[in-house]
């Protein structure tokens, strides 16, 4: 058991960071041969230390999200929402955005953006109060709010300028326009002639829709098609939703203390995706 521990710890900080990775790429980065990464991989998904997810990789599971987050459900939801956009950055190589609705605020929770000579660049990565018009991560979590909250949210921001969202101007355009972003299951959005935006909601552990996740991408630049991004979004959204029930994650009984002196320190107003 001795000389095992130090194996087993090598392998524990190649998944600490909520990376999936094939057991090719574990023995390229452990420097452990077939056998023994076989060998414990197999015991650590049996101790539901990590799993083993469909297409042939591995990652963290629940018991080592919560070893490496000392159990608090604030930090696995970060953890899996980091994990969410950065699979979905890594395949399209484009700014990624996972956001929140927190009562009547919209909230991005995480950031990503590649490193490359041309990019979307949309500001800062910290957590931040953002606007619900502008963004497509805003337009679907306002989608899928409660009526009531939906009003609430315009009595105080007001409707959208027409040179934000033309189609929504006023109340029963706005309504009419969420109620369209339900039934098509996503926002789309035109920043210019340059730069799409798309959106998809996630639910958290309680069923709602209190989760986004969105992509801003260059027209001119992006070899997939707009069906071809939508639908691999909508496949990680499910992933996460699947996590987040799994986790029992449920926003609003998350304990906001550590958010709540964040958002004290970051500038309000940003936007997109």
């Amino acid at each position: 058991m001795i000389k095992i521990m130090p194996k087993v710890i090598v392998l524990l900080e190649l998944f600490a960071d909520g990376e999936e990775l094939s057991v090719k790429e574990v023995i390229r980065r452990s420097g452990l041969n077939q056998s023994n990464v076989s060998h414990l991989l197999k015991s650590l998904c049996e101790e539901k230390i990590l799993e083993r997810v469909g297409y042939g990789k591995y990652r963290r599971a629940e018991r080592l999200v919560r070893l490496c987050t000392g159990g608090n459900p604030w930090q696995e939801l970060l953890s899996k929402a980091e994990r969410c956009a950065d699979n979905l950055m890594s395949w399209l190589d484009e700014l990624v955005v996972v956001g929140m609705r927190d009562r009547d605020r919209r909230l991005t929770l995480v950031k990503r953006r590649p490193i490359k000579n041309l990019q979307v660049d949309m500001g800062p990565s910290r957590t931040y109060p953002a606007n619900w018009y502008e963004t497509a991560s805003g337009r679907i979590l306002l989608a899928h709010a409660p009526e009531e909250t939906v009003r609430r949210i315009v009595t105080r921001c007001g409707l959208p300028e027409r040179k934000v969202w033309r189609e929504a101007t006023s109340l029963p355009k706005l309504e009419a326009e969420l109620a369209r972003i339900r039934k098509q299951g996503f926002a789309a959005i035109d920043v210019d002639e340059l730069i799409h935006v798309l959106g998809v909601p996630v639910r958290d552990a309680s069923g709602e829709f209190l989760l986004s996740l969105s992509a801003a991408y260059p027209v001119f630049s992006c070899r997939k098609k707009e069906e071809e991004i939508i639908r691999h979004m909508q496949e990680l959204a499910s992933t996460l939703e699947e996590e987040l029930r799994i986790g029992g994650i449920r926003i609003v009984e998350l304990k906001k203390r550590t958010f709540e002196a964040d958002c004290d320190n970051t500038k309000s107003g940003e936007k997109k995706p």
